[in-house]
Protein backbone atom coordinates (compact mmCIF):
# COMPACT_ATOMS: atom_id res chain seq x y z
CA UNK A 1 0.00 0.00 0.00
CA UNK A 2 2.67 2.14 0.77
CA UNK A 3 4.82 1.75 -1.89
CA UNK A 4 1.46 2.36 -4.44
CA UNK A 5 0.88 5.93 -2.14
CA UNK A 6 4.36 6.85 -2.84
CA UNK A 7 4.35 6.06 -6.71
CA UNK A 8 0.71 7.98 -7.00
CA UNK A 9 2.95 11.28 -5.52
CA UNK A 10 5.49 10.69 -7.75
CA UNK A 11 3.32 10.70 -10.94
CA UNK A 12 1.31 13.76 -9.81
CA UNK A 13 5.04 15.44 -9.35
CA UNK A 14 5.90 14.44 -12.65
CA UNK A 15 2.43 15.56 -14.06
CA UNK A 16 2.47 18.73 -12.30
CA UNK A 17 6.60 19.21 -14.09
CA UNK A 18 5.19 18.81 -17.23
CA UNK A 19 2.32 20.93 -16.58
CA UNK A 20 4.56 23.76 -15.75
CA UNK A 21 6.87 23.33 -18.91
CA UNK A 22 4.07 23.23 -21.23
CA UNK A 23 2.58 26.46 -20.02
CA UNK A 24 4.19 28.44 -17.42
CA UNK A 25 2.36 31.09 -17.55
CA UNK A 26 -1.17 29.06 -17.33
CA UNK A 27 0.44 27.24 -14.18
CA UNK A 28 1.16 30.19 -12.52
CA UNK A 29 -2.54 31.08 -12.39
CA UNK A 30 -3.92 27.72 -11.73
CA UNK A 31 -1.53 27.86 -8.54
CA UNK A 32 -2.53 31.19 -7.81
CA UNK A 33 -6.04 30.86 -8.23
CA UNK A 34 -5.65 27.32 -5.78
CA UNK A 35 -3.90 29.52 -3.25
CA UNK A 36 -6.45 31.79 -3.30
CA UNK A 37 -9.08 29.29 -2.49
CA UNK A 38 -7.30 27.55 0.25
CA UNK A 39 -6.89 31.03 1.81
CA UNK A 40 -10.44 31.83 1.81
CA UNK A 41 -11.32 28.57 2.96
CA UNK A 42 -8.58 28.96 5.62
CA UNK A 43 -9.87 32.51 6.75
CA UNK A 44 -13.57 30.85 6.51
CA UNK A 45 -12.78 27.70 9.30
CA UNK A 46 -10.39 30.20 11.53
CA UNK A 47 -13.64 32.44 11.87
CA UNK A 48 -15.65 29.42 12.26
CA UNK A 49 -13.67 28.07 14.95
CA UNK A 50 -13.40 32.02 16.55
CA UNK A 51 -17.28 31.73 16.78
CA UNK A 52 -17.73 28.84 18.18
CA UNK A 53 -14.55 29.61 21.00
CA UNK A 54 -17.12 32.27 21.90
CA UNK A 55 -19.88 30.93 22.33
CA UNK A 56 -18.20 28.10 24.38
CA UNK A 57 -17.28 30.76 26.43
CA UNK A 58 -20.28 32.70 26.33
CA UNK A 59 -22.15 29.58 27.55
CA UNK A 60 -19.61 28.35 30.13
Amino acid sequence: MKKILIGALVCAAVAGVVYYLQDPEKFNDTVGDLKKKATDTFDKVKDGLGKAQRTATENA
